[in-house]
């Protein structure tokens, strides 16, 4: 339980130390006004994020039921089907934070701060290209988990929620500021 069990708690704990590390950048590169747009930001990506979740999650009992009767021809039915459906809905979310910024951001912005607005529209536009594959990696760690594939869940999970993504975002935002922020995700 606890070997593989250990990735799906990296992708539960990554959201917080992840926005903690976030906060900390943007608030050194744009102060309380940028922090405020990245609210903005990641409480909607955290909808989308929850929704890959919950795709990967109902696809997990069936891959492992699966995979436990030596089924091998439905569980990758079932991982084809489940990697479809990340792809498909990330490039929704993708298209929706990139064309519906304005009201996405507007939502959250009752007092109409117009720099509060100009960073969160900007910043939605680039962070939702990392929906595209946020998906992909939460049901391939989960894949791996229901495969029993320890290592290969462990690794997924590490570096797509904590790893790379701490990374990408203190040295993208040393070379483009707030841009690498955006686009660390």
């Amino acid at each position: 339980a606890i070997k593989l069990g250990i990735p799906s708690f990296i992708n539960e704990i990554s959201t917080g130390i992840v926005l903690l590390t976030f906060n900390y950048i943007i608030l050194g590169l744009t102060g309380n006004t940028g922090v405020a747009a990245y609210g903005v930001v990641a409480n909607i990506s955290i909808v989308c994020i929850a929704i890959f979740t919950g795709l990967a999650q109902g696809m997990q009992p069936l891959v492992s039921r699966f995979y436990a009767i030596g089924d091998e021809k439905s569980v990758r039915t079932l991982h084809c089907y489940s990697m479809a459906t990340a792809l498909l809905l990330g490039i929704l979310f993708f298209l929706c934070g990139f064309f519906l910024a304005e009201q996405l951001t507007a939502v959250f912005n009752s007092e109409g701060d117009v720099r509060l607005a100009e960073l969160a529209e900007y910043g939605m536009r680039l962070y939702s290209i990392g929906f595209i594959f946020a998906g992909l990696n939460i049901v391939s760690a989960l894949y791996f988990t229901a495969r029993e594939r320890a290592i290969q869940a462990f690794l997924v999970a590490l570096l797509r929620g904590l790893a790379a993504i701490i990374a990408f975002s203190l040295l993208f935002s040393m070379f483009w500021g707030m841009t690498g922020v955006w686009l660390a995700f």
